[in-house]
C-alpha cells in the first residue's frame, strides 16, 4: 500500500450515509476526509477488524469502519495515510454476542466443530433459538437418446425434495466489539480439505 491513497466515495442513496466500510490489508493507517469549508483534510474516527485472508492463506484482511457523513447524492474524498505509529485495529474477543438497543444475538459455543450454527435471539418480543447452515440441492437431469438434459437456467429443478448440508464444519468463531460496529466472524472448513475455508460475517451497528 502506498503512503497516501485517495478515495472518491459517492452516496447514491436517498438518505445520508453515516458509516463507511473499506477493505485494506493493514490497520496501520490514518483516515482523513476533505472538508470544503476548511479546504483541508481532517482526521475522522475509524477502526479496523483484521483477520487472516482466506483467499491467499497469507497475510491479513482488514475491514475499516469509518464514521463520516455523506449526504444523499453527494461525493466525498477520503485520504488513507499509511502510518506505522497508528494502529486502529480492534482486538478479537471471545464474547460471541452482538447487541444494540433493539436486539441481542448470542452464538452457542457448542456450534464449533458442527456443520450448523445455533443462535439465541432476544428482543422485546421474547427469546428465540435459530439454527443456520449451508445447504444445496441436486440438479435435475434426464437422459433422452443418450443426451443429458439438465435443469434450465430460468427454471430450477431438483432430483430431491429436501436440501442436503454442505460437507463442512465450523472451525472457529471470533467477535470484534468496536465503538462504531460489532461483528462475529464465523470460519468454516471443508471436511474433505481443511485448507479450503470460507467465512460468514454477522454485523450490528
Amino acid at each position: 500500500m502506498e503512503k497516501d491513497v485517495y478515495l472518491a466515495v459517492y452516496n447514491p442513496g436517498m438518505g445520508d450515509s453515516q458509516l463507511l466500510r473499506l477493505y485494506l490489508n493493514t490497520s496501520m493507517v490514518e483516515v482523513s476526509a476533505w472538508f470544503p469549508y476548511t479546504r483541508s483534510y481532517l482526521p475522522v474516527t475509524a477502526e479496523a477488524f483484521c483477520y487472516p485472508n482466506l483467499d491467499t492463506q497469507t497475510g491479513q484482511e482488514c475491514e475499516v469502519n469509518v464514521r463520516h457523513k455523506i449526504t444523499s447524492l453527494s461525493l466525498s474524498i477520503l485520504r488513507i495515510r499509511l502510518l506505522p505509529s497508528s494502529d486502529i485495529s480492534v482486538k478479537p474477543s471471545s464474547n460471541l454476542s452482538l447487541s444494540n438497543d433493539r436486539v441481542t444475538l448470542t452464538l452457542d459455543t457448542k456450534s464449533i466443530g458442527s456443520p450448523a450454527v445455533n443462535f439465541t435471539v432476544q428482543n422485546s418480543l421474547g427469546t428465540k433459538h435459530v439454527t443456520f447452515d449451508f445447504r444445496y440441492y441436486l440438479n435435475y437431469y434426464m437422459k433422452r437418446n443418450d443426451d443429458e438434459h439438465d435443469g434450465g437456467l430460468y427454471i430450477f429443478k431438483s432430483t430431491i425434495n429436501d436440501s442436503l448440508p454442505f460437507n463442512h464444519t465450523v472451525a472457529n468463531a471470533t467477535a470484534y466489539h468496536g465503538s462504531l460496529s460489532h461483528m462475529i466472524l464465523i470460519t468454516y472448513a471443508s471436511e474433505m480439505n481443511p485448507y479450503q475455508q470460507t467465512s460468514v460475517r454477522l454485523r450490528l451497528p
